[in-house]
């Protein structure tokens, strides 16, 4: 009754044993791993155990301890830390997801192109056309320190009045 669709496989169960990485690329996951092997791989980035169900209703994923043993036959995200902020949200699973599949993708549609990298040396000459183009100000290096007024009070200078010439002639 009701229009629920079963099959013999589970919405976990087609990405289980993978790894994805915050740039969206997916590694599997061969053997029971700790999760401090991945952090130290990646510094600066939770684990984060997948399950659709934080994808739906909205929940805040929990990142896993440190601890923590990988079992094989599940899925987990990389989702980077941002400074300041304290947990992780839904939004930042979603984006890890949606670089996952735009990369996958990608390899269906240029199956040849993908994960080639370009040469080192038209990397250089895109570089440095680039930086030719760029505005001076543009490439000024900024201050870290940020100007503010002084509270002294202002002086004012008189304006230097010149001297009449005497002349010798006369």
């Amino acid at each position: 009754m009701g229009n629920h669709h079963t099959s013999g496989r589970h919405a976990c169960g087609a990405v289980a044993g993978k790894i994805v990485l915050p740039d969206g690329t997916a590694r599997p996951l061969d053997r029971p791993m700790h999760a401090a092997e991945l952090m130290l791989d990646h510094p600066q980035h939770y684990v984060i155990e997948f399950k659709p169900s934080i994808l739906c209703s909205g929940a805040r994923p929990i990142p896993l301890p440190a601890d923590h043993l990988l079992d094989p036959r599940k899925a987990y995200l990389m989702v980077g830390v941002r400074p300041g902020k304290v947990s992780v949200g839904s939004g930042d699973v979603r984006r890890v997801l949606d670089k996952a599949k735009a990369k996958t993708s990608t390899a269906r549609i240029l199956p040849m192109t993908s994960g080639v990298l370009m040469d080192g040396q038209d990397r250089t000459m895109v570089v440095e056309e680039v930086v030719e183009e760029r505005p001076e100000f543009l490439g000024r290096q900024v201050s870290g320190k940020a100007w503010r007024p002084s509270l002294d009070a202002i002086e004012e200078r008189e304006l230097a009045v010149h001297k009449k010439i005497k002349h010798w002639l006369f």
